[in-house]
């Protein structure tokens, strides 16, 4: 059992709610805002008055910026001071509280290993900082609440699933609805797993540790992806790292929201090789990179997987790769029968694995069967802990509801985003805004939010583009003093266009055509275009005239979008306090929390709902 330690009352969270559904309904149209219609609506007239528009206006560049996470000088902007201290005081970390990673592991004794593996090369910086904080969380739930079992529900291509079982050998399912991600995750945790014993495994003569001492390097990380935001720090690599095609840093536990640290190859890697081994030399692997940029080792004996493999065939390979990989007795050569195979099988075998399985998860989905085997009908018995690491829209909120409804579930912890994909069980009942609501519950689609019953006694709705809202970067915005992209103030201007020119509205949307056209009037010439808007493509002058007519637009259209993100982190809590609601309206669900896991200005979605069942 968890420790009672900043866990949530049904009394708090609901207080809580009480307070975000009073004091959100009045500016939800102001969430709901498209900002397509910023110039054909006058949306800038329609919510600010004139003071609001004077204090708006007086911001510089650099005040504007830091203006979402409520930096602002109330003597001289009293307004948005007012604005943002309201808009600060329903967040999460003002309703109810929400401890770190680090606060909520010295609960459990800070039982983790002194040691971290970080592989740059299979994922980005950002994702091992996720991967790494999570997993870390995951190993020490397992442990206390006696889950063996790990279902990672919208696993995409592996990265936690095989980080659980490689770094904390745990027993890991991991379920995504697409098998591109599944073979992906496949072919990932083959090469993972075949360099693993070299990076946890190999230790230096003193020869080889002279020249890691060598190979410390001085990296100033300029990479604002990687979230190094300037930060000098001092790097050496691990003692394993003598592969060049995999590069792993090994470094304490703490502090760990530290800014993301990468490494780089050491210019000596010449030296480096001469001094490997006959069976690290065997291992020593070319690098490449996957279609998302991330550097991935390679050779020439481990053959990817085509992209059509069965997802029965699947199963069985990959759990007959971890019986012979991991039991050097098992035979090299297994018969065609082993399709039977599943993951029981190789749990009473006392072999951890981590299996991707192609599977849409759904309220309807028995996850005890997806354990079980042919022989036993009765599915797997045993208890599971099921996580997600930014599990997608609707995904998190079912699995939500899988663990309040499936009692082989004993354990959750998911980290959800894409808040726009979720949707609004009452929403046709109420136009919010001037948005056009696409997320409204159908047949086809089972309604996401509101979860709680608190919720749906009030017939609570935010909207599609208040939900939307919620996902905005905040703390990432004001901390990369990043201004709204001239994308927006472009699209605006084109909906005036259009308009003019007595074309249909078009929800079609005009994607990256920004990218492609930075300079106002291509971007204008290609967007007529695209839309296909009666007449002929405007001339040089008559763009030049365009932008002169509209210029006036582009400051307000960037303050109001800086003055409206200040409402993301109170949707935001809006929805996830809904989802710990609905828990502890479940008479079985025992402790639940709330722990920000990650850094927010490396992954702002970073909030991790945590429960575990009741004890019967």
């Amino acid at each position: 059992m968890m420790p009672i330690l900043n866990t949530l009352t049904r009394k708090v969270v609901e207080e809580a709610l009480d307070k975000l559904v009073t004091f959100l309904p009045p500016l939800l149209p102001i969430a709901n805002v498209q900002f397509v219609d910023f110039i054909v609506n006058d949306i800038w007239s329609k919510f600010t008055d004139t003071q609001l528009q004077a204090e708006l206006l007086s911001l510089t560049d650099d005040e504007l910026t830091v203006l979402p996470n409520g930096t602002i000088d109330g003597t001289q902007y009293p307004q948005l001071h007012k604005w943002c201290s309201r808009a600060r005081s329903h967040t999460l970390e003002h309703l109810v509280i929400c401890p770190t990673a680090d606060e909520f592991l010295q609960e459990f004794g800070n039982k983790t290993s002194n040691t971290r593996y970080r592989i740059n090369n299979f994922m980005s910086a950002k994702k091992m900082h996720e991967v790494e904080i999570m997993s870390e969380v995951i190993a020490v739930l397992a442990t206390e609440l006696q889950t063996p079992k790990i279902i990672d529900v919208g696993s995409g291509k592996g990265y936690l699933g095989s980080y659980l079982h490689l770094m904390h050998g745990l027993d890991v399912v991991g379920l995504d609805s697409r098998d591109v991600n599944t073979n992906s995750a496949l072919r990932r945790a083959g090469k993972l797993k075949k360099h693993w014993h070299h990076i946890i495994g190999i230790k230096r003569n003193p020869e080889q540790q002279q020249m890691a001492e060598k190979c410390q390097v001085k990296w100033k990380n300029n990479n604002t992806k990687g979230g190094g935001g300037g930060v000098e720090t001092t790097l050496t690599p691990g003692e394993d790292n003598t592969d060049p095609g995999l590069y792993v840093e090994e470094h304490a536990p703490n502090p760990r929201h530290s800014s993301v640290r990468q490494c780089r190859r050491s210019n000596s890697s010449d030296n480096a090789n001469a001094l490997l081994t006959e069976n690290e030399a065997v291992c020593k692997a070319k690098t490449e990179k996957d279609e998302n940029g991330f550097w991935q080792c390679s050779s020439p004996d481990i053959k990817d997987k085509p992209q059509n493999i069965d997802n029965t065939v699947l199963r069985a390979s990959v759990a007959t790769k971890a019986t012979r990989e991991t039991t050097p007795s098992a035979p090299a050569n297994v018969p065609a029968d082993t399709a039977a195979t599943t993951v029981m099988e190789m749990s009473e075998s006392s072999v951890a694995a981590y299996t991707p399985v192609t599977m849409h998860v759904s309220n309807e989905t028995s996850l005890a069967n997806v354990l079980s085997t042919e022989t036993e009908t009765g599915g797997y018995a045993g208890r599971l802990l099921l996580c997600g690491l930014h599990t997608c829209g609707p995904l998190a909120a079912t699995s939500v509801r899988k663990f309040a409804d499936d009692s082989s579930v004993h354990a959750i912890c998911n980290v959800g985003c894409c808040y726009h994909l979720l949707t609004d069980e009452f929403a046709s009942e109420r136009v919010v805004g001037t948005a056009t609501e696409r997320g409204v519950a159908t047949a086809d689609a089972e309604p996401t939010f509101p979860m709680s019953d608190f919720l749906r006694r009030r017939r609570f709705v935010i909207g599609r583009n208040g939900r939307m809202l919620a996902a905005q970067a905040v703390e990432r915005l004001s901390a990369g003093r990043a201004m709204p992209s001239p994308s927006l103030f472009y699209r605006a201007a084109i909906e005036v266009i259009a308009n003019e020119r007595g074309g249909a509205r078009s929800d079609r949307p005009l994607g990256r055509l920004y990218s492609k056209f930075p300079a106002f009037p291509e971007y204008v010439r290609a967007a007529v275009r695209k839309m296909e808007l009666p007449g002929a493509e405007p001339s040089d002058d008559e763009c030049d005239a365009y932008w002169r007519r509209f210029t006036e637009h582009r400051r307000r259209l960037e303050a109001f979008f800086q003055y409206r993100v200040v409402l993301a982190p109170v949707v935001e809590a809006t929805v996830l306090l809904d989802r710990v609601c609905y828990l502890l309206e479940q008479r079985h669900v025992g402790a639940v929390r709330l722990v920000r896991l990650f850094e927010q200005t490396i992954s702002p979605r970073c909030y991790a709902i945590i429960a575990e069942r009741r004890q019967s």
